[in-house]
């Protein structure tokens, strides 16, 4: 097989696998899903291994990235001691081991997918074009359940069935995140006009049907994140002096269509735009604006305030002793500070933060220079899900921590 396929290829074959995988071998409990991305993971850096012949060179790279380097050492010492002296007495609850083997997991994965990037120069863009393919594909299985189930179901309860017991998903709303994730990689299909062929028309339709689905599936939080994201991304083509009519012109098109498809094939109270705007208009307060999230954070804080600089340890939400539901807190950075308390959560967010701009200075150093599509897609995929962060768990959850790790690694990558 190697012999026959170059050994860098193995790796790009295994990573289109390994994002359909993702989306269609998963089930209804985010624990197990959790597992199986892991494993998914840990058998990138087996085959990394065995087909590259070694490691990264971990010297190296910390040598040139020494700041970010004794950060990354720093904020894995920090969440080990949080794990291991949490108050909740973790280290023997197979959920808190998992959830925190999975977290180095996610890290160690970027820096082997990073060092395979800047040695090969593979051209992601169609294994991150996957995304919204699969996506294509889970909206049209959407459609054929509705009208086979809803002809034996009653609507609301089919309704309550389809809201918490998804196809391929544990929740409606993890869903949405791959919806939003594919539709963030759509946008960057269509920033310039091209020739009227049938590979246009099929991007303009997989736009249509993604979009639909987004604004269908009724998430607030993947609307929004989306709509920021074309903000950015058309922020950066004013920047780059790039055309930006064709851009406006097609997504805005396209999302007033959506709109429209969406609430004719809206039947259930969570789902399309309006629904969830009705509800927002007609909530009472803040909490219930939020669909109870400003309840869930105020006891994160009752509860992280007894050790407030390591925090509770690795899934120490879901040990909370006053938690009220969900396995997160539907919110990034209240996240953080549950598992890893302030010290943890000050390292990791600076790591966050100084390999996005770091992928500013490589891509957007020079107004001149055009950034490349895969970097845009990158940037789009690392946007849309980091603004979803805001108010749910999409860097909780494994399928949407899966396209961040893989993002993050284009973002940094050079490719020209």
């Amino acid at each position: 097989m190697c012999t026959l396929i170059k050994k860098e290829n193995i790796l790009f074959i295994y990573l289109a696998a390994a994002l359909f995988s993702a989306t269609f071998i998963t089930g209804s409990s985010s624990y197990y899903n959790a597992v199986y991305i892991n494993y998914l993971e840990l058998a990138f850096i087996i085959f990394y291994i065995i087909t590259l012949r070694g490691f990264p060179p971990f010297k190296e790279l910390a040598k040139n990235n020494k700041l970010p380097a004794i950060i990354f050492v720093l904020w894995l010492t920090s969440i080990t001691f949080s794990f291991i002296f949490s108050p909740l007495n973790l280290t023997y609850k197979s959920r808190a081991i998992g959830r925190y083997c999975q977290t180095i997991s996610h890290l160690f994965t970027f820096i082997f997918l990073w060092d395979y990037l800047k040695r090969y120069k593979p051209n992601l863009k169609k294994i991150l074009f996957i995304i919204p393919l699969t996506t294509v594909v889970i909206a049209l299985v959407f459609l054929v359940y509705n009208f086979i189930m809803m002809e034996t179901i009653h609507t609301i309860n089919y309704g309550k069935i389809l809201f918490q017991h998804p196809p391929y998903n544990s929740h409606i709303r993890h869903t949405g995140y791959q919806a939003s994730a594919g539709l963030s990689v759509l946008l960057l299909f269509n920033i310039t006009k091209q020739r009227q062929n049938f590979y246009t028309l099929l991007i303009i339709l997989a736009t249509v049907i993604t979009c639909t689905f987004v604004i269908w599936l009724g998430g607030r939080g993947a609307i929004l994140s989306v709509i920021s994201t074309f903000i950015l991304i058309f922020v950066v083509l004013l920047f780059q002096n790039s055309s930006t009519k064709y851009f406006l012109t097609t997504f805005s098109l396209i999302f007033l269509l959506s709109i429209i498809i969406a609430e004719l094939l809206s039947v259930y109270q969570w789902n399309g735009l309006f629904n969830p705007l009705h509800r927002s208009l007609a909530s009472d307060g803040i909490n219930s604006f939020s669909s109870g999230r400003i309840k869930i954070w105020a006891t994160c804080w009752e509860s992280i305030k007894v050790n407030p600089f390591w925090g509770l340890g690795s899934q120490g939400y879901y040990y909370m002793p006053n938690r009220i539901y969900g396995v997160q807190p539907h919110n990034a950075f209240i996240q953080f500070l549950v598992e890893w308390g302030v010290i943890g959560t000050s390292l990791f967010i600076f790591l966050i933060f100084s390999g996005f701009l770091a992928g500013v200075r490589l891509h957007l150093r020079n107004r001149n220079e055009i950034i490349s599509q895969q970097a845009l897609i990158a940037l789009a995929i690392i946007t849309t899900l980091t603004i979803h962060s805001i108010t749910d768990g999409t860097y909780y959850h494994p399928q949407p921590t899966f396209y961040l790790v893989i993002a993050f690694a284009v973002w940094l990558t050079h490719d020209g």
